[in-house]
């Protein structure tokens, strides 16, 4: 089920035959956008899609995205739940979902969400 929205989330991408690895995940690198990740994470709670999205950024840029921290938190009622924040040189952006909820179109949208967000800073 979980392979086949995530074939099909990357059917919509251009990328047909989108699948995991061994270890449940796919990476990308998407020419000026920066890396997108997928990995499946399987517990005692269950199984969730983590879909990542990590872009360089000069350390001058860092002050231009502090507003997109300020509306990526819990607080902010988005279309789909992100968290964001710095990890080295890199800006990331995160989107969890839990099994009942992946879909080729969800993982979609919160891409797209990403990138608004992205835009917006």
């Amino acid at each position: 089920m979980l392979q086949y929205e995530i074939n099909e989330f990357g059917k919509r991408l251009g990328l047909p035959g989108l699948e995991t690895d061994e270890n449940d995940r796919v990476g990308l690198h998407l020419e000026g956008l920066g890396t997108l990740s997928l990995e499946l994470n399987r517990s005692d709670r269950g199984e969730e899609v983590l879909l990542v999205l990590a872009r360089p950024v000069a350390p001058s840029d860092v002050v231009k995205y502090e507003s997109l921290l300020g509306r990526v938190n819990w607080r902010t009622n988005l279309p789909v739940p992100l968290a964001a924040g710095f990890f080295r040189d890199q800006l990331v952006l995160s989107a969890r979902f839990e099994s009942q909820a992946v879909t080729a179109v969800a993982l979609e949208n919160a891409l797209r969400l990403m990138l608004d967000e992205i835009a917006r800073a």
